[in-house]
């Protein structure tokens, strides 16, 4: 999620390895790959994570691997559900900011434009922006949960 991202850390790096392994276990254990296969996808992956220090850099990543790998195609609409449901958490808690202060219009009327936006997240940065306390607040929270 860009800049909506707390600091990349090896957790998260090793939250990624573990998804990857959990899906090529799964398909080993469905016998529709190979051991062979199972283990030049992790060496894959074991070799590039290490690599990857940013959200922005996390994406490409797996995206890269569902082309890489076509055995992984699923696992980019795993994460992208994931960094769907982050946005809609942030803003919620965002609106319930301005619904906190009495503000009801203010939230309904943020509450439509978001919902017209093409892009989620470049409208949530330009909130950032333009309610950058409120904001604030939001985003401690959801990194609290």
């Amino acid at each position: 999620m860009g800049n909506l991202e707390t600091e990349f850390n090896p957790i998260t790096k090793l939250r990624l390895f573990c998804e990857v392994k959990k899906i090529v276990y799964k398909m080993l254990d469905d016998v529709s790959i190979t051991l062979s296969r199972a283990e030049e996808i992790m060496n894959y992956v074991k070799k590039y994570i290490k690599s990857v220090d940013s959200p922005r850099e996390a994406k490409q990543f797996y995206l890269h691997l569902g082309k890489k790998f076509n055995e992984l195609a699923g696992i980019k609409n795993k994460f992208q559900f994931e960094e769907e449901e982050k946005i809609d958490q942030i803003f919620s808690l965002f609106l319930h900011e301005f619904m906190g202060k009495g503000d009801i219009e203010l939230a309904a009327n943020l509450m439509e434009q978001m919902n017209k936006a093409e892009n989620s997240q470049m409208y949530l940065e330009k909130l950032k922006v333009r309610y950058p306390v409120e904001f604030q607040k939001a985003f401690e929270k959801t990194i609290g949960n």
